[in-house]
């Protein structure tokens, strides 16, 4: 099995983004969820800002990207 090297979220208002690691997160594999916790300026950043998952393991956000639905 591969560990997942990216997330997709879905905004407010519909948007959608995909968060890419910086490396493979094994533990989104195992366990039912993850956590974003955003620093005090309440934004959520590539290159500074990570996704927990459950188990307490921490993958580092390298950059994002916007999805967009093909028509």
């Amino acid at each position: 099995m591969l560990a997942r090297t990216s997330v997709d979220l879905v905004l407010r208002g519909g948007y959608r983004m995909r968060a890419r690691f910086s490396a493979s997160c094994p533990g989104l594999d195992y366990y039912s969820g993850f956590y974003l916790v955003p620093s005090a300026d309440g934004k959520i950043c590539a290159d500074r800002d990570a996704i927990r998952d459950r188990a307490g393991g921490e993958c580092a956000i390298d950059k994002f990207r916007k999805l967009i639905a093909a028509r």
